[in-house]
């Protein structure tokens, strides 16, 4: 459900259909606007950022980057830089002993550092930090859905009682 300071976004989204959903063609039915707005396929979709992921998931980008780091070898095939293996060796270890659950915001810059050293690419992170998102989502923040409730309120047709 929104917040009472998101329903003016909402109003809008629905009057001004920015992304040709085709709010228009259901008037009548609150459900399906709202369905509409939380499909995370089709017109509406896009990419959105997790907030965290478990230490599993993080597992899915962190081995293949600690076989590189052991290795010795960067994602291009290549000798690692001078001290990047001891740094990543170190740094991996820290990461699997820390918290189970993990901000995605937190680990960016952390993950932007490994591209630079040449032991992770952007697109795997961006295929493990990142999902398929709905319209609320992208609009109002991963996890966000819209409610037939919260389409009445902002087309106005909601009886307070």
């Amino acid at each position: 459900m929104l917040t009472s300071t998101q329903i003016p976004g909402l109003t809008s989204e629905l009057t001004t259909d920015p992304m040709k959903l085709g709010y228009a063609n259901y008037l009548t039915s609150d459900i399906a606007q709202a369905g509409l707005l939380n499909a995370r396929t089709g017109a509406g979709s896009g990419t959105v950022t997790h907030i965290a992921l478990s230490r599993g998931d993080w597992d899915a980008l962190l081995i293949p980057m600690d076989d590189l780091v052991v290795s010795g070898l960067n994602t291009s095939g290549t000798a690692l830089a001078a001290g990047v293996q001891a740094k990543w060796l170190g740094r991996i270890a820290a990461f699997r002993a820390g918290d189970p659950m993990v901000s995605v915001s937190t680990m960016i810059p952390l993950l932007n550092s490994a591209v630079t050293d040449g032991i992770l690419t952007t697109a795997s992170i961006s295929a493990i930090t990142t999902r398929l998102g709905s319209r609320a989502e992208i609009l109002w923040g991963v996890g966000t859905s819209v409610t037939p409730k919260d389409i009445a309120i902002a087309r106005g047709n909601w009886l307070k009682g």
